[in-house]
């Protein structure tokens, strides 16, 4: 077990506050650029439809 003393607890606390107050975001821009590849891979998909494109020729029923 390791003993600090008050100065040592003290510091190591305000390093942790200003480490806190220099990248508060840094889990919600992590998500925001989450939601935004995932809406961007949506559109990639939504972009090639070779149906909708009219890409694959279609075909009369054959009324033999």
């Amino acid at each position: 077990m390791t003993i600090l003393s008050k100065e040592a607890l003290e510091k190591i606390k305000k390093e942790k506050v200003e480490r806190d107050e220099e990248h508060p975001d840094d889990i919600d821009a992590l998500f925001r650029e989450m939601d935004k590849n995932i809406e961007e891979k949506k559109e990639q998909k939504e972009q090639y439809n070779p149906f909708a494109e009219g890409e694959f020729d279609t075909f009369p029923p054959d009324t033999d």
